[in-house]
């Protein structure tokens, strides 16, 4: 406690000499955490051995730390000799310096009426110095990538002061300094070992604080969040990939598996690959397709190039595209019409064209061969028929200028069956055609009949204009049964 006294009112009447002002201010508390005191201030007057008054108003205010915290004004009276009255009092709340230190300036006024009995005016004014409260240092880090710098900034309340300073990453714990790092800014590296701590997430947070000391005295202590992240070069995964052909056929017919036919090959995917700095591999994907292992086959494949992408648990991806040689093998295809010349013929004729890839593999070239077969329909046995010539223009082959006979042997009255075979060095074509029985042509006018085929009656065929018959029996049943036939001197009605 001190107590600022002031003897002697100025101003005052005559026994002014006997009286004192008083201001009594003292430090009830303080709080650590908030670095404040608590205070109590009392202004008194107090009387002497001589001198009274009665009845007197006043004014008065108390002043501290800058701030006038009470004032007011009332009517006094003095009491016995030697004894004090309290004017007013309370409590305040004061804020130290950063270092917990604290001296306050305190003062009051009481200013009396003017009268010949007045105590007259009282400034009493002084300093008191607080208690100085442990400050324990706050702290700060920068973002930064593992493996990496990052800023630690300890705002210590007291040069004096040194600190402890440690993090807390996931289940680790890293001791940064121990007992010896003053104030201010300084780097630390983040250590490798915590990446182990996020193996699936590009980035992690974790507690960073400073154990403060003023000597060996323990201050306190404080901490904040800090945030680490991961370098995606120094993360994603590592890559290769390679691609070859394991389709045998074709690789004989290129000379090497690094060559892919197209539409043909099977190719076979390898991936190598690894994740980093305690990540895992999650998935591979080739041309966006999800694959479940490190190698991956494409029957009859069409692309061009792969996309191998491989992506890690912390979502990292790294990516290579192949590019092999590629033989642009063009499908074999055939479209033919196998039909009569005419509805009642024997002869029946082709005409066909197709794709064909007219070129080299790379160690075979690419032949074609047209092959056809025939049988009548209800026959299991199919006859060859030969090989059938074509013209090649680019990749592309047909008949030539004119349809290909396969000869007058189909008789018009049958059915036929038909089938080609084409060939080349990948592929073999079967389609199936059918050569339907022919059907007659009539022509009938007023005087005639055109028969475009044969005629029978009975089962026995008429030839040119007469019915052939080897006995007068026949020719007389034929009569008898309404049917007449042609001679070269008249024609008849057919039917009755």
């Amino acid at each position: 406690m001190a107590d600022f006294i002031q003897n002697g009112g100025t101003n005052g009447g005559s026994y002014a000499s006997h009286f004192s002002g008083i201001l009594s201010v003292w430090e009830n508390s303080y709080d650590v955490g908030n670095n404040t005191s608590n205070i109590g201030y009392r202004l008194q007057l107090k009387s002497g051995s001589s001198g009274r008054f009665s009845d007197l108003t006043a004014s008065y205010s108390v002043t501290i730390n800058g701030t006038t915290i009470k004032s007011g004004n009332g009517r006094y009276s003095s009491q016995s000799y030697n004894t004090t009255q309290t004017i007013c009092e309370g409590t305040m709340t004061i804020t130290h310096n950063d270092d917990g230190s604290k001296t306050i300036a305190c003062s009051a006024g009481l200013d009396f009426q003017t009268n010949s009995y007045s105590p007259g005016d009282f400034t009493p004014s002084g300093t008191l110095t607080l208690t100085t409260i442990p400050r324990a240092s706050s702290i700060s880090c920068t973002t930064a990538n593992i493996e990496e710098n990052a800023v630690i900034t300890i705002n210590s309340a007291s040069s004096n002061f040194r600190h402890s300073v440690w993090a807390v990453f996931g289940n680790e714990t890293v001791v940064i300094a121990d007992h010896s790092q003053a104030g201010g800014t300084f780097q630390w590296k983040i250590p490798e070992s915590f990446y182990k701590q996020i193996p699936n997430s590009k980035s992690g947070t974790g507690t960073i604080g400073c154990t403060t000391y003023n000597g060996n005295t323990l201050i306190g202590e404080k901490a904040t969040q800090f945030t680490v992240t991961t370098n995606e070069t120094k993360c994603k995964p590592t890559l290769s990939a390679t691609v070859v052909d394991e389709n045998q056929t074709t690789i004989n017919l290129t000379g090497s598996n690094s060559k892919l036919v197209k539409n043909k090959s099977t190719a076979k995917i390898t991936i190598t690959t690894s994740a980093k700095n305690s990540a895992t591999i999650q998935t591979r994907k080739v041309n966006n397709t999800t694959v479940s292992s490190n190698t991956y086959s494409i029957s009859n494949v069409s692309t061009t190039s792969f996309v191998v992408t491989v992506t890690d648990s912390r979502g990292y991806t790294n990516s290579v595209t192949l590019k092999p040689t590629i033989v642009n093998y063009i499908p074999l295809t055939i479209s033919a019409t196998i039909k009569r010349t005419q509805p009642t013929t024997g002869e029946v004729d082709i005409a066909f064209s197709g794709n064909y890839f007219n070129g080299s593999f790379g160690s075979v070239s690419n032949t074609l061969t047209i092959n056809w077969y025939y049988r009548e329909k209800g026959n299991s046995t199919w006859t060859s028929g030969g090989t059938l010539a074509k013209t090649i223009s680019g990749n592309k082959y047909n008949n030539g200028t004119s349809t290909i006979s396969l000869g007058k042997i189909f008789n018009y009255q049958k059915e036929y069956e038909f089938y080609l075979k084409v060939v080349d060095k990948l592929a073999t074509l079967q389609p199936n055609y059918k050569v339907t029985q022919g059907i007659p042509v009539f022509n009938w006018g007023k005087d005639f009949v055109n028969i475009n085929g044969g005629l029978s009656i009975n089962d026995i065929p008429v030839t040119a204009n007469k019915i052939v018959t080897t006995t007068e029996e026949d020719l007389n049943n034929y009569v008898e049964n309404g049917i007449y036939f042609f001679s070269s001197n008249y024609t008849q009605k057919i039917l009755r």
